[in-house]
């Protein structure tokens, strides 16, 4: 394209094609992204389900700031009736995996913010996903899964962004498992979950596999607003549904630290408590749902505590009977 910067007609054409294409932007971002279209560089995916009509809605996020806007009807079946939902995103695409009450592995894919999902593909036919306690994808392309008293199995699904390929078991996460669910993991640190009103941190036992020990060690990482229920997400911050059916957004205050010239050395924990920051203008949902963005390379592993120098030296793991 020539252009004649001192020309009134080409000058002319030139803004008004400039502006016509920063309303097309425009558009684009109240389409795809009420948040990003707020001014949210950093938006998150947050999803809950309707508790009146199970419908699932899409809660506009920005880790940024601490509101949580009205939802966006995302898609219209009735997810109350889903044992287990997890999910992961990469971009602009979201994708979701329910656990039916039958025990298949039911698919979805969302192309962008805001948009609906597409129809549900049943992956993994040849597992009976209802035997597990929970179910969730630390990454995309892969899921951990845990069952009583057994191990942590991991399953790639390579067909994770189109629903399509089988779902195949690879080595486990974690064999000898005690603890009773699991909701995120970070290979080569540590995975979450949140039971009995806390939050946990739980690492891989020293010694492992090699250990005929369980290879679960739980440690108390913050105790958790009374009354939530549907714990969702992973650390830095977490969802949860309060007592009247609003989504919450929690945070922890950092580690106490030990002086101005020197960094907690402490990675096992964070025993600050969690509290409530934000709050959905809207109630009324039974359950919340977030997607993990996360890439890992194989093989997937957790890593020991880190004992370091402001570690509490009599904190025990904490034991499931």
């Amino acid at each position: 394209m020539i252009i004649d910067w001192n020309g009134s007609r080409s000058s002319g054409r030139l803004a008004a094609l400039l502006v016509a294409f920063v309303l097309a932007l425009a558009g684009a971002a109240a389409v795809t992204s009420p948040a990003r279209a707020a001014g949210c560089v950093d938006a998150t995916r947050v999803f809950a389900v309707d508790g009146g009509t199970g419908r699932l809605v899409e809660l506009n996020s920005c880790r940024s700031t601490p509101a949580l806007g009205p939802g966006v009807e995302v898609d219209s079946a009735d997810w109350r009736a889903y044992r287990l939902v997890t999910g992961v995103f990469d971009g602009n695409a979201a994708v979701l995996y329910a656990v039916t009450a039958d025990g298949r592995l039911q698919w979805r894919r969302q192309p962008s913010p805001g948009a609906a999902f597409g129809a549900p593909t049943s992956v993994g036919s040849s597992i009976d996903w209802s035997q597990f306690s929970s179910v969730f994808a630390p990454a995309v392309g892969y899921l951990h899964t845990v069952g009583p008293y057994g191990p942590v199995r991991t399953f790639r699904h390579d067909g994770w962004a189109t629903g399509a390929g089988p779902v195949s078991e690879i080595d486990p996460l974690l064999g000898n498992f005690a603890g009773p669910s699991m909701s995120a993991a970070a290979w080569g640190a540590y995975a979450e979950g949140n039971e009995s009103g806390h939050h946990f941190r739980i690492w891989r036992v020293p010694g492992y596999p090699n250990s005929k020990e369980y290879a679960d060690a739980w440690y108390v990482s913050g105790r958790l607003p009374s009354g939530v229920t549907s714990v969702a997400g992973a650390e830095p911050e977490l969802y949860a549904v309060d007592g009247a059916g609003r989504v919450v957004r929690l945070k922890q205050p950092p580690p106490w630290s030990p002086g101005p010239k020197r960094n907690w050395d402490c990675a096992r924990q964070n025993k600050q408590t969690w509290s409530v920051v934000t709050t959905s203008p809207n109630a009324g949902y039974a359950s919340v749902v977030v997607p993990l963005s996360h890439s890992f390379t194989p093989p997937a592993g957790l890593n020991t505590p880190h004992f370091g120098e402001d570690c509490d030296p009599i904190d025990d793991p904490w034991e499931w009977q």
